[in-house]
């Protein structure tokens, strides 16, 4: 049963991350073309080219990750919405109290140390 919820979490996750690398892939070639296509009329003058590349030699850099902030948004919805009730299912069943809110409780007070110490006893049981 767990192994079962496992797959088909693992199938979602591969999904997501497969789609999210079509449009990436998509995404950049669309930056690359529009930035290519400002640059190469370089040899016209006009303010309304100059200011578009202006505009360009900004927004590239802010336009390029956009696909890649989008994945890890949802990637850590994902991870809430999903892996953390299932670690909590999983750690129970193991016949272990702890949750993964006790090891992101370390987290958030720096202590690395603890957290993987928490994972280990709950791992090697």
């Amino acid at each position: 049963m767990f192994i079962t919820k496992y797959l088909l979490i693992w199938i979602f996750l591969t999904l997501i991350h497969l789609a999210f690398n079509v449009f990436s892939t998509l995404w950049h070639s669309l930056v690359s073309l529009a930035t290519a296509a400002v640059y190469a009329r370089r040899r016209r003058r006009s303010p309304f080219w100059e200011r578009l590349q202006r505009f360009f030699e900004f927004a590239t850099p802010v336009l390029y990750p956009l696909p890649e902030i989008g994945r890890w948004a949802v990637e850590l919805v994902v991870i809430v919405v999903v892996l953390v009730p299932f670690f909590n299912v999983l750690s129970s069943s193991l016949g272990s109290n702890l949750t993964f809110e006790a090891i992101l409780e370390s987290l958030k007070q720096l202590n690395v140390g603890e957290a993987v110490q928490k994972v280990r006893s709950l791992v090697m049981g």
